[in-house]
């Protein structure tokens, strides 16, 4: 968004609130030739189902062979075939030990930005236009012209307030299908017919992809692939794993006809 906001010749400061003031991290000009220890994944898929474990293994691995033409981009990339596997190995509770706190560190070294388009950005954070803000915004007041945000810095008691011209909520569309206006998802939730899970990442699916009721009952006839299948798989919105989904749901589809 401040990308865009800088190409359209916007000329004033550009703040970027978040909770823990979190930089985008760039992708590499060039990826090296050095692989990642063919065991990596198996210990990885076999270490205890717990957020913390599967932490500390991936930094330790980083850490042995920060010297070997490896760095943190390539252990990321090896987990993203495997991501779904270890998602669906976590209980409840550590899905949520997950969601608060560790998704934005998550966020950041996963959905990485193009090297030009960072280097755009690095020169308007060198230039100071482009300023970063950890903390969380408490109150919105409106001006003649223009909007008083109230801020509250992460680890302080004060306020910090700001006048902008415009908020831009940068945050992405809710995954918690309960507070979806759309009439459609909201007539399917009324009914019973899909079930959104405990964590409001999405609805709910089993291995075929067929959407479960409220009682936990799979569909005959309904099934999903996009990014809700964030409830399940936790990664399904870049277009590789959406093309393996799919490719999934047709050759199961194609499968049952004539059962």
């Amino acid at each position: 968004m401040s990308l865009g906001l800088l190409q359209s010749g916007h000329k004033g400061p550009i703040y970027m609130v978040s909770r823990r003031g979190l930089r985008p991290l760039p992708h590499r000009p060039k990826r090296t030739t050095d692989e990642v220890p063919a065991d990596f994944v198996e210990r990885l898929l076999q270490a205890a189902p717990s957020v913390r474990g599967y932490l500390q293994l991936i930094r330790r691995e980083i850490s042995a062979k920060r010297n070997d033409g490896l760095d943190w981009r390539d252990w990321v990339a090896a987990l993203r075939p495997i991501t779904s596997n270890l998602w669906l190995r976590l209980p409840l509770t550590e899905r949520r030990r997950f969601l608060r706190h560790l998704q934005p560190y998550w966020d950041v070294h996963r959905h990485r930005v193009a090297p030009a388009a960072y280097q755009r950005f690095e020169e308007a954070l060198s230039a100071g236009q482009v300023r970063f803000l950890a903390g969380r915004i408490k109150s919105v007041e409106t001006g003649s012209d223009h909007l008083r945000i109230g801020i509250q810095r992460r680890n302080e008691k004060a306020f910090e307030q700001l006048d902008v011209e415009q908020v831009i909520n940068c945050t992405g569309p809710t995954t918690n299908l309960h507070r979806v206006k759309d009439p459609l998802i909201q007539q399917l939730c009324a009914d019973g017919v899909i079930q959104v899970d405990a964590l409001g990442l999405g609805l709910c699916v089993n291995e075929q992809l067929a959407v479960k009721n409220t009682s936990g009952v799979c569909s005959s006839w309904l099934y999903y692939v996009g990014p809700m299948l964030k409830a399940d798989y936790w990664e399904a919105t870049a277009v590789p794993e959406l093309r393996q989904y799919s490719k999934k749901l047709a050759v199961d589809l194609v499968g049952n006809i004539g059962e």
